[in-house]
């Protein structure tokens, strides 16, 4: 997976096999609707992921992949339980309010300061 960032949009990029277990190639956010990133350096909590799958596939407690629909809305996860770190990205879009994204330090850390930056531009304009 790939996350590719402009001022314009973050970019999900899904490859090989990941775009099978998704059932998607590309999950695409404006950047202007987007109101939180946060990186958790810990494991997810598999007990809080409930709700409906649909496209997208998984191993229950291993790994989800793939649009899920919760009380709040629809998500997109990209999601491996057993290793530590993810991207929580709140919109304001119906469609995908959350994404949660399995990724290592550097790549949650760059996010989440590209997150920063744009704040920062929105506030000065």
């Amino acid at each position: 997976m790939k996350i590719q960032l402009t001022d314009e949009a973050l970019s999900v990029v899904l490859e090989g096999k990941e775009q099978v277990w998704a059932l998607k190639k590309r999950v695409t956010v404006p950047a202007v609707t987007i109101t939180n990133v946060e990186w958790i350096t810990g494991k997810v909590n598999r007990s809080r992921l409930n709700g409906w799958r649909a496209p997208g596939t998984g191993v229950p407690g291993v790994f989800y992949a793939g649009s899920f629909y919760r009380k709040a809305g629809w998500e997109f996860w990209f999601l491996r339980t057993r290793k530590p770190g993810f991207l929580v990205i709140t919109t304001d879009q119906k469609k995908y309010h959350v994404l949660r994204l399995t990724v290592d330090e550097k790549v949650g850390e760059s996010v989440r300061e590209w997150f920063e930056d744009l704040m920062h531009a929105r506030k000065r304009s």
